[in-house]
């Protein structure tokens, strides 16, 4: 391999590695804070994609768009169950 090559890959993995630590970071956001970290996801799931070019990181990679996946499904959850828990109280108005 010659040193762009090595740089290349270098550079595909250190973008695995970020999107596996951003994913984990969004899944734990999800539970929390609902849809409300879909930018995190995305930024994850980009840099994912780039180190999917890495041949030692690819492994990585698609953990990270596993996981953000994952993460994508509880933020609707939460969403969900937030806005029906809260959705009864709006239309009950002033009771005095």
């Amino acid at each position: 391999m010659s040193k762009i090559d090595k740089d290349q890959d270098e550079s595909a993995r250190i973008y695995a590695i970020a999107s596996l630590i951003l994913s984990c970071l969004a899944v734990i956001g999800s539970v929390f804070a609902g849809i409300c970290v879909l930018p995190i996801m995305l930024i994850s799931a980009v840099l994912a994609v780039l180190g999917l070019k890495s041949s030692t990181a690819k492994i990585l990679s698609i953990i990270a768009l596993s996981i953000d996946a994952v993460g994508l499904l509880l933020g609707i959850m939460t969403t969900f169950c937030a806005a029906s828990a809260i959705l009864p109280f709006l239309f009950l108005g002033a009771t005095s």
